[in-house]
C-alpha cells in the first residue's frame, strides 16, 4: 500500500519505494518517487512530496501517473496550475506535463524503466534527457543508488545546504553549485555523492 508510507515520506525515507527492491518495485510506487522528487526543485520536502501524493489521489490513484498528466493538452495541464496547486512555479507544473510525455515515449510512462539494470551514471543521464534537470537528477540517482536500486558511483546534489557546508567548510562563506560539485568530487573522488 503506497498511503501509508508515502504520507509519513520524507527525504531521508523516499517514500514507499524504500521498502521494495528494484525488482518487486510495482511501477506505481516508481512513478510516485518519481513525480514527488521532480515536485522537489525550490520547495520544501515535505510539501512535494505530499503535493504529489494529492495529485496521485486527484487523478484516483492510477497505475500510470505520466498517462493521466498527459491524458489533456499542454495548454489545459497548465490551465491546472491554480487548481492543483502542486507548486509555487508555474513552470514546474508545467514541467510535469513535458516529462510526462517523454516518460509514456521513451519509457512506457514506467519509472522503472529509467533506472532498472542500470548505472547511477546512466540514469542520472537519462533523468536529465527527459527534463528532470541537474541537481534533482544528481538527488533522483542518488537515493536509488543509497536504497541499491542502481551500483555506481553518484554525483553530489549541489543544493543550497551542500553549497553552504561546503563553503564554510573551506572558505567560511557559501558556494555556487559548480565550485560545491567540484569540491564534493575533490574529497571524495571515487564517489562524491556520499
Amino acid at each position: 500500500d503506497v498511503r501509508g508510507t508515502l504520507t509519513q515520506g520524507t527525504v531521508e525515507d523516499w517514500g514507499s519505494i524504500a521498502k521494495y527492491t528494484p525488482q518487486t518495485c510495482p511501477r506505481k510506487v516508481a512513478n510516485l518517487f518519481l513525480l514527488c522528487c521532480l515536485l522537489q526543485y525550490q520547495i520544501k520536502a515535505e510539501l512535494a512530496w505530499h503535493n504529489g501524493w494529492r495529485l496521485v489521489q486527484h487523478f484516483n490513484d492510477p497505475e500510470d501517473i505520466w498517462k493521466e498528466i498527459t491524458s489533456c493538452t499542454e495548454e489545459e495541464w497548465n490551465a491546472r496550475f491554480k487548481l492543483l496547486h502542486l507548486h509555487r512555479f508555474p513552470a514546474a507544473h508545467g514541467r510535469l506535463w513535458k516529462i510526462g510525455k517523454k516518460m509514456c515515449r521513451y519509457y512506457e510512462g514506467d519509472a522503472g524503466n529509467i533506472w532498472n539494470n542500470k548505472d547511477a551514471n546512466e540514469v542520472q543521464a537519462r533523468l536529465f534527457d527527459i527534463g528532470a534537470g541537474e541537481q534533482i537528477s544528481r538527488m533522483i540517482a542518488g537515493a536509488l543508488r543509497d536504497m541499491h536500486y542502481v551500483e555506481g558511483s553518484g554525483d553530489v546534489k549541489a543544493d543550497r545546504q551542500v553549497c553552504r557546508v561546503l563553503g564554510r567548510l573551506v572558505s567560511g562563506k557559501n558556494i555556487e553549485p559548480r565550485a560545491a560539485t567540484e569540491l564534493a568530487r575533490k574529497i571524495n573522488p571515487s564517489d562524491p555523492w556520499q
